[in-house]
C-alpha cells in the first residue's frame, strides 16, 4: 500500500468520525419527533418544491402510487 493510498483511508476514516456527532444528533431529533436546524432552513425551498411539482406534504402515498410514480421515473 502506497502512502497516497494510506492517507486517503486516514482522510476518509477522519471525515467519517467527524460527522458521527451531527449526524447522531440530526437523526435522534428526528426520531423523536422533533424538527433539527436545517431541516428548519430549508422547509422554504421544500415548500416550494413541493407545490412546483403538485404534491400534498399532508397525503400520505400508498404502495400503488408509489409503484406507478417509480416505474415512470426509471423507465
Amino acid at each position: 500500500m502506497s502512502f497516497a493510498e494510506f492517507g486517503q483511508i486516514l482522510l476518509y476514516l477522519a471525515v467519517l468520525a467527524l460527522c458521527v456527532k451531527p449526524l447522531g444528533a440530526y437523526m435522534a431529533a428526528i426520531y423523536e419527533g422533533g424538527t433539527p436546524g436545517p431541516a428548519r432552513w430549508l422547509r422554504p425551498l421544500e415548500t416550494a418544491s413541493y407545490r412546483l411539482c403538485g404534491i400534498c406534504a399532508d397525503e400520505e402515498t400508498g404502495w400503488k402510487r408509489y409503484t406507478t410514480d417509480m416505474l415512470l421515473v426509471f423507465d
